[in-house]
């Protein structure tokens, strides 16, 4: 059964303790784990907004903005002791991020400011996760990600073996103990954590993966996909007149409120889309989003989309006869 966590990290010896304890061994592998997997994911991009909710001592943000300069990352933390931390870190690093004091029940941001919004080993700090969640996916922009990934709560028969493990890692360190403890009894089991997730109109998928002998949990909510459609991921930011096109070709609403939002006819759509990709730099992951993507607003779309990227990908030197058949074939498929 979950047990809430107490509040922890207000005080600068707590903010410390964790900032010292999250460089060692355990802590640093999953946080660059984490990392490894954000970039992976989204390092095509050159440009991209993120906020990291409950951000700590802000080694992931930090990790991120020395991999890709270009992206904008903001951190958000209840603790002030722990923004201090997070400072000190920035100063250290030489890499300079936006930090910000705020209520993760009532994020001081914007509806759909950030392309994508993560959370490390902090969401089981949260009292009222549900509200939490629908916080997180406020913030997202339409087509945007949410990632959640925090500790899996062991078995019950399981804790008495973990709490040996706990008392013998943090021995010289009793903050660091008691902490430990309150947070693993607070983690979500798999269910829990559906639950949770269950009220959430978007996608989302739930997944448990280890990392150095730790069970994690993961909550990947895609942001303005039907549950059915979870697979389908549409263009980030930097295609959106591309996506808008898209929509309007199929009379739905666009991303752009300023857009004319008249459906577009099979002819405009073909010009629209040839405006779009042309010196738009498209990479291959995001064309093939988009061909994937069009499936899902219809026949008509699909078949302008076809025309249009069958000469645009044709033209590219570094796509083989075989990759332009295999693309083409997807976007008939989910």
């Amino acid at each position: 059964m979950r047990v809430e966590e107490p509040g922890f990290y207000d005080q600068e010896s707590e903010a410390k303790a964790y900032g010292q304890a999250s460089q060692r061994w355990l802590f640093r592998r999953l946080e660059r784990a984490f990392a490894k997997d954000l970039l992976r994911s989204y390092g095509e991009h050159e440009i991209l907004s993120i906020l990291d909710v409950g951000t700590g001592p802000a080694w992931i943000p930090l990790l991120l903005k020395k991999a890709k300069p270009g992206w904008k990352i903001t951190g958000v933390d209840g603790s002030p002791a722990m923004l201090q931390q997070a400072r000190e870190n920035m100063i250290a690093q030489g890499v300079a991020i936006d930090l910000v004091g705020g209520n993760v029940e009532k994020l001081p941001f914007g509806n759909e400011e950030f392309d994508l919004v993560i959370s490390h080993l902090a969401f089981h700090e949260f009292p009222k996760g549900a509200l939490v969640l629908r916080e997180l996916a406020r913030v997202a922009k339409k087509g945007g990600d949410v990632r959640i990934r925090d500790i899996k709560r062991p078995p019950r028969l399981l804790l008495p073996f973990f709490w040996i493990w706990n008392t013998f890692y943090y021995f010289f360190s009793p903050v660091m103990r008691e902490q430990t403890w309150a947070s693993v009894r607070a983690s979500y089991s798999r269910n829990e954590l559906e639950t949770l997730v269950a009220g959430i109109p978007d996608a989302v998928e739930i997944r448990t993966l280890s990392h150095s002998f730790v069970t994690m949990i993961e909550a990947h909510i895609w942001k303005g996909r039907s549950p059915a459609r979870k697979t389908v991921t549409p263009p980030l930011p930097t295609s959106a007149p591309l996506f808008d096109t898209l929509l309007r070709a199929a009379g739905k609403k666009t991303a752009t409120p300023s857009q004319a939002e008249t459906p577009l006819s099979e002819e405009e759509t073909v010009v629209a889309l040839a405006h779009s990709f042309d010196g738009l730099g498209l990479t291959r992951g995001t064309k093939v989003a988009v061909i994937g993507f069009s499936a899902s607003l219809g026949v008509r779309v699909e078949a302008a989309v076809r025309q249009i990227v069958d000469v645009v990908v044709k033209i590219e030197s570094n796509w083989s006869s075989n990759e332009i058949g295999t693309v083409l074939g997807m976007s008939g498929s989910d």
